[in-house]
């Protein structure tokens, strides 16, 4: 079982037969296990993994990741010198290959410190952030956001849906957190300059906040 992919062929595995499915479903209950308790002590390993292509993210921070299958993406996410990125990247777990998908539609702005949650093992939805004044001597604001943006990875397109504009939907805000629970988002905190967020916001896939 050591030499099976835990991201692909650990799962696909199942299918042999009944004795291989029982055997990887207990071995994966007791990773889950080991995986909790290893978060509770602290006690966990981290090691450098070395890529195989030569495409790959430029070094950043405050960037925002989700999985989806055996595909990690991330987005955006700010440079040193305070430049923002709007660019999608995917890391294929199993081959350990980055890629950039070729994209249709229009992309959420330049930001950082927005999340990125995963839906219905299709979708990736983007919320809030924020773009910090560049380090180039220009006079320039802050700039927080608002917008929603979906990427679906099926289709490989970009697509902002409308939200209720008279009903009541979260400010401004980076920094955030947020998750999906069944076909709702979940968005908790941020901030938007001095002013600190504890409120809580839930969109339910009809893009309504409530």
């Amino acid at each position: 079982m050591s030499y099976l992919s835990p991201y692909g062929d650990f799962f696909e595995a199942k299918c042999v037969c009944r004795l291989w499915h029982c055997l990887i479903s207990r071995i994966s209950r007791q990773r889950i296990q080991d995986f909790r308790e290893a978060v509770r002590t602290g006690n966990l390993r981290i090691r450098t993994v070395t890529t195989k292509t030569r495409v790959s993210p430029s070094p950043r921070f405050s960037h925002g990741c989700c999985i989806i299958g055996t595909k990690m993406y991330i987005y955006g996410g700010c440079s040193s010198s305070n430049t923002a990125f709007n660019d999608l990247y995917l890391l294929d777990l199993i081959e350990q290959r980055w890629m950039r998908p070729r994209t249709s539609g229009s992309p959420p702005p330049p930001k950082e410190c927005a999340t990125v949650v995963a839906y219905d093992n299709r979708d990736i939805v983007i919320f809030g952030g924020w773009c910090q004044p560049a380090r180039t001597g220009i006079n320039s604001a802050a700039k927080f956001f608002d917008d929603l943006y979906i990427f679906n990875v099926i289709s490989q397109s970009w697509s902002s849906p409308a939200v209720n504009l008279n009903g009541p939907r979260p400010c401004k805000r980076a920094g955030h957190g947020a998750c999906t629970i069944g076909r709702k988002m979940v968005v908790f905190g941020g901030a938007q300059r001095q002013l600190r967020l504890g409120c809580v916001y839930v969109l339910v896939y009809t893009y309504q906040f409530f």
